[in-house]
């Protein structure tokens, strides 16, 4: 019912009942199960949709502490959970508790998974999109090309993702006057 009235854009209404659901949840299956887990990220999405992304923190927070009690703390769902964070603290120009939590992910995530896995890509995107919104270009550049190293060697030239690594590679050119370049 509260992912219709979320569809219908009723979101104060969406909210009351994933709070609901979150409480039984806790109170039945105890405060780590992962069907506490999805109320939570049901009402961060709740919150994400809206922007309103003081309000999504602290469920991100909640995940994030849940897959690392669940999981270990060098897990690629903890990676993925910090690299959400990470993008949810660009978004809200908090940039200095935004990087350290894409470096730990991208820790995580080359350890786990290896240096040319497309998560690892996702990460080091990220970053050089922090990196851009702090005029970092140079940073942000070698970033974006080892992304789109790693996009043509796990998905091929053509794939959309590394097309979009292309435009965004791009924009920083224009962001720089280096217009022949973009």
């Amino acid at each position: 019912m509260a992912e219709l009235l979320q569809e219908q854009e009723q979101y104060a209404a969406a909210e009351q009942l994933y709070r609901r659901s979150l409480a039984i949840r806790e109170k039945a299956l105890g405060p780590n199960h992962p069907d506490v887990a999805t109320s939570l990220n049901f009402l961060l999405n709740l919150f994400l949709r809206q922007r309103q992304y003081e309000k999504a923190e602290p469920f991100l927070i909640s995940l994030l502490a849940i897959n690392k009690k669940t999981l270990g703390a060098d897990h690629p769902g903890v990676a993925q959970k910090l690299n959400d964070l990470a993008i949810l603290y660009t978004l809200q120009k908090k940039y200095d508790k935004a990087e350290p939590l894409f470096n730990l992910s991208l820790i995580i995530r080359e350890k786990t998974l290896g240096s040319y896995h497309i998560d690892v890509a996702e990460t080091l995107s990220a970053q050089a999109s922090l990196y851009a919104r702090q005029k970092k270009y140079s940073k942000a550049e070698l970033i974006y090309l080892r992304v789109l190293a790693i996009q043509e060697k796990a998905l091929g030239a053509n794939h959309p993702a590394a097309v979009a690594t292309l435009s965004a590679l791009a924009a920083l050119y224009v962001d720089q006057v280096q217009y022949e370049k973009a």
